[in-house]
């Protein structure tokens, strides 16, 4: 049997509570290499000189003092652009792109919240990913619960827009604040400085509610994040604001659209014809924040992602078949995801 082969990847500049030896790049990475022959073993640490390549986040610049031959990719799941200089040779953020690019590929920030590698969730830090069936299906046997009227769990007070939707909500019905801002119920969901398995936490307090306030702190092209998936995963419906190019993540059909919302009234008044017919309400709640072919775009995302790494590592894979079944282009890394029993 062959000798298994070794990816050091090294991590900086992230977020609070980043795990950098067990996070979903370690864990795509390794779900991977384990499928080549022959297989790839891969470390993940605090990043050094002695890494084959390294991750940085937008949380600090260590990443300009590591050897500029180093490859380093930059991930981004906050609203800024892409990283150049010092041996930068690929950036994943969330900006669409028109054509091919060999250093950029799109990655948005949900798809690091969903479980698509069965992590083990005492490990895993932050995020703690949620299960992907959450994000597929509706559990009509949850309906039950729905007896709370509107939950906004934020953090970040700096978007005056979303500020005003709470407070011109509120005077329709109450909206119960789990969050740090405007919070109205404690801390029940509190989960320390970087929000570690907050997540969970999260989606079982959404659970209760009919609807869920989900506002992006910005409004830019491309930047979806967290918010809406966790809603709908929780069998809410999300009130959303944010991405103006929010149709090509999720389907709108499953939301309340607040994007051109400006005034009390408009805001109110789309809410209380969902809230006052349940009719209309359940068709929203039947749309899953993922389809078949949001989930296969997913796979093949992340499929193309762990390629790219492993090429700047100098690993040649280009002799791993495509697997077939996969709407769009195949991609030669596919098996990784496709056998992953979470995708069933």
């Amino acid at each position: 049997m062959a000798q298994s082969r070794i990816l050091r990847v090294g991590f900086c500049d992230m977020w609070v509570d980043f795990d950098p030896a067990y996070n979903f790049f370690t864990l795509m990475l390794a779900s991977a290499g384990a499928k080549l022959s022959p297989p790839i073993q891969v470390i993940g640490g605090v990043a050094d000189e002695n890494d084959t390549i390294v991750i940085f986040g937008p949380f600090g610049k260590t990443w300009k003092a590591l050897p500029v031959e180093q490859p380093k990719i930059h991930f981004t799941g906050e609203n800024n652009g892409p990283k150049t200089g010092r041996g930068v040779q690929l950036n994943l953020g969330f900006k669409h792109v028109n054509a091919a690019n060999v250093s950029y590929l799109r990655f948005p920030l949900w798809l690091l919240y969903i479980d698509w590698f069965g992590a083990d969730l005492d490990r895993i830090l932050n995020p703690k990913p949620i299960p992907l069936e959450r994000c597929t299906r509706v559990d009509e046997n949850e309906l039950a619960r729905k007896i709370k009227f509107c939950a906004f769990v934020v953090s970040n007070p700096k978007n005056p827009l979303r500020n005003k939707a709470f407070h011109w909500l509120s005077k329709y019905k109450q909206v119960d604040s789990a969050g740090t801002v405007f919070n109205n119920i404690g801390s029940e969901i509190f989960a320390g400085s970087g929000g570690a398995g907050g997540e969970l936490k999260k989606l079982e307090y959404l659970k209760d509610y009919k609807f869920c306030l989900a506002y992006e702190n910005t409004a830019s092209h491309g930047y979806t994040t967290e918010k809406y998936l966790h809603a709908k995963a929780a069998g809410c419906v999300p009130i959303y604001w944010g991405d103006p190019a929010f149709e090509l993540d999720f389907n709108v059909d499953g939301c309340i659209d607040a994007r051109g919302f400006k005034s009390p009234s408009e805001l109110i008044g789309a809410v209380r014809r969902i809230d006052e017919n349940d009719e209309e309400w359940l068709k929203r709640f039947k749309v899953p924040a993922l389809d078949t072919d949001q989930v296969a775009w997913s796979r093949r995302t992340i499929a193309e992602c762990a390629r790219r790494l492993f090429n700047l590592a100098g690993f040649d894979i280009s002799t791993v078949l495509a697997t077939p079944g996969l709407r769009g282009p195949d991609n030669v890394l596919a098996p990784m995801v496709e056998e992953c029993p979470h995708f069933d």
